[in-house]
């Protein structure tokens, strides 16, 4: 076998789709993200998009035996940052692990941030226990552990969840539902401290500035759910519809969201822990 690394085609999409659910590593919204991303990054060579020239430059590299693909990798900027990267997916065939596929992509983008300027290059997986063999890869790779989140599982849940780009979109009273907000985000309508960002399980930090693009202030959906009055925006977050600008000013806890329901992720985190 002869590993041969290129970049992916449009072509890919369907074996990049199969690639992510037979690792059996991702969940469901997370394949959704990733197929959302490589739609909106990967062309043809010579065609062109409607907003290419704010194309997000995310790097997907894959490698092939032949022409099948075996694995890939994506890795992009960290918003609001310089010179900081994030690896958001990697994915090999469970057929050929082992043999040095995923250390081979990893080396790559290493290569392709550098020439870019990279100064970091960030990992985010779990502490789960069957997650044990991922997180030996990333060390053999050289990769050290810089954070582990701590404190009550069931509240970090929901801090990590209402700290997603799309759920501060939706809190935002930007569109109407949770499935708008993840659809206005990956079409590119979204701003992160002034640098788009079209990544719906982005991470948002507290002072973050989230804002509808100029070009999309005025859409009608927008304006339309920024008068809704069957719901409030949480005090977590603060809004200036005049400005289409939303600010993250907190994390909240449990206590804070406003759920229609009663929410009990201490049985999430039971069931998933089994």
């Amino acid at each position: 076998m002869r590993i041969r690394l290129g970049s992916l085609r449009p072509r890919d999409r369907a074996r990049v789709a199969e690639l992510l659910v037979s690792t059996a590593a991702f969940s469901r919204d997370e394949i959704d993200v990733a197929l959302q991303l490589f739609d909106a990054s990967v062309h043809d060579e010579g065609s062109a998009g409607a907003d290419d020239a704010q194309a997000p430059d995310y790097e997907f590299t894959g490698a092939f035996d032949g022409e099948r693909l075996l694995g890939y990798a994506c890795a992009g900027p960290t918003p609001a940052t310089e010179g900081t990267f994030d690896l958001y997916w990697l994915a090999v065939d469970p057929t050929v692990q082992g043999k040095g596929i995923g250390t081979t992509l990893v080396r790559a983008v290493e290569r392709e941030l550098r020439d870019r300027g990279a100064r970091m290059l960030l990992v985010e997986t779990s502490s789960r226990p069957d997650y044990s063999n991922t997180r030996a890869f990333y060390a053999r790779c050289g990769y050290t552990e810089a954070a582990r989140i701590k404190g009550d599982t069931g509240e970090r849940l929901i801090g990590l969840l209402e700290s997603r780009l799309d759920a501060i979109v939706y809190r935002a009273k930007f569109v109407a539902t949770v499935f708008a907000a993840r659809q206005f985000v990956s079409h590119g309508h979204i701003l992160v401290n002034g640098k788009r960002v079209n990544i719906p399980s982005y991470h948002v930090q507290p002072g973050d500035k989230v804002e509808i693009k100029e070009k999309s202030k005025q859409l009608a959906v927008v304006l339309e759910a920024n008068q809704l009055a069957e719901r409030d925006v949480p005090e977590y977050v603060e809004v200036d519809h005049g400005k289409q600008l939303a600010t993250y000013v907190r994390v909240p806890a449990l206590g804070d969201v406003p759920y229609p329901v009663q929410m009990e992720p201490n049985l999430v985190v039971e069931f998933y822990s089994r």
